[in-house]
């Protein structure tokens, strides 16, 4: 089989690794017990020398579940996974600043703009 992980599911179903025929129970958790999401603001970008201009961005903010899952074999410690919320789309975006009183009159600054955000899990 191709597939490193399946998914059985079941009121508590069984992670599974098939090269290391090792599986895990994992418990279903509520979507609803999860919260991330992207919150606008205005942020100025300042150059010394140039008018300041304001643009939108966001940044991410919320709170994700972490599941531990205990292992079949008993000779495997059980897999913190631990989920925070992040960026899940970032856009560079050119911004022309006015900069009368410097010898370069425009000048092009490059922000990373934040689309939107989701729970990542990194294992611990």
């Amino acid at each position: 089989m191709a597939m490193s992980f399946r998914f059985y599911y079941f009121p508590i179903f069984l992670l599974c690794q098939l090269k290391l025929k090792q599986c895990n129970l994992v418990a279903p958790l509520s979507n609803q017990e999860e919260i991330c999401k992207s919150i606008t603001f205005i942020q100025p970008i300042i150059r010394e020398g140039c008018d300041t201009i304001m643009v939108e961005n966001s940044y991410c903010v919320g709170s994700c579940k972490s599941i531990t899952s205990i292992s079949t074999d008993t000779n495997i410690n059980p897999s913190n996974f631990s989920y925070y919320c992040d960026a899940a789309e970032i856009h560079e975006e050119k911004f022309q600043l006015n900069c009368n009183s410097r010898k370069k009159k425009n000048l092009t600054k490059i922000i990373a703009v934040v689309k939107s955000c989701k729970c990542k899990a990194q294992i611990l």
